[in-house]
């Protein structure tokens, strides 16, 4: 177990450094209360175009009302039907017209609607709040977000990491193992890294971070 974790922190530091803080377009920071909200959506399995598909956009806008979140996160499937770009738009827009920071990760589904994982990042990144880096010669990087102090301008307080795993086509089982993954990583990485991380075990959207 050690040693399986050792290799986690080393490929979490390796990681880190290689994307050195990243250019956020934006700065994150803890509230004045030591709070800072995300807002996840997963899997929404937007059709464009589809009527079905508009209690999705209904939800997520009364979701980001009523939560008022620092940031938002799309991870994965976020569009089901093509044309991709529209459909990823449409969702976005919920996000853009409030002002409000956000970023996307992809699942194995958004890039099978007619438009490559490069062609949606490219996109999101024209899209107004977004805080992904440029993606250089990769089609969706990994890269790190900073959140700051409430008491110190510089100071970073969080590190929050967004990881793709570039999985194409999954097989019965395999979301499972992700998710296992992903909360293991987490929990473990919580108690060695120097800088305090969120819990895994409960959504943000129940219980803001808090901060001493």
């Amino acid at each position: 177990m050690k040693k399986i974790l050792g290799t986690l922190l080393a490929v979490l530091f390796s990681f880190m450094a290689i994307n050195d803080g990243v250019a956020q377009s934006s700065v994150l920071r803890f509230n004045k209360d030591g709070k800072f909200k995300i807002v996840q959506f997963t899997d929404v399995h937007f059709k464009y175009g589809n009527p079905a598909s508009d209690i999705a956009l209904e939800r997520i806008g009364e979701v980001l009302d009523a939560e008022h979140p620092d940031l938002v996160i799309f991870t994965g499937d976020v569009v089901y039907s093509s044309p991709a770009d529209k459909g990823m738009l449409q969702v976005l827009e919920q996000v853009e017209r409030r002002k409000l920071p956000f970023v996307v990760t992809f699942g194995n589904h958004d890039n099978e609607q007619g438009k490559t994982r490069a062609e949606l990042y490219d996109l999101i990144r024209g899209v107004p709040g977004n805080l992904l880096p440029d993606r250089g010669a990769s089609p969706s990087p990994d890269y790190v977000l900073t959140v700051k102090s409430s008491a110190d301008a510089v100071k970073d307080a969080a590190l929050l990491y967004s990881m793709d795993s570039h999985i194409q086509h999954r097989t019965a089982g395999s979301h499972c193992r992700d998710l296992l993954s992903s909360t293991f990583l987490c929990r473990n990485t919580m108690k060695l890294l120097p800088t305090k991380m969120p819990s895994c075990a409960e959504p943000a959207w129940k219980k803001p971070v808090l901060r001493n």
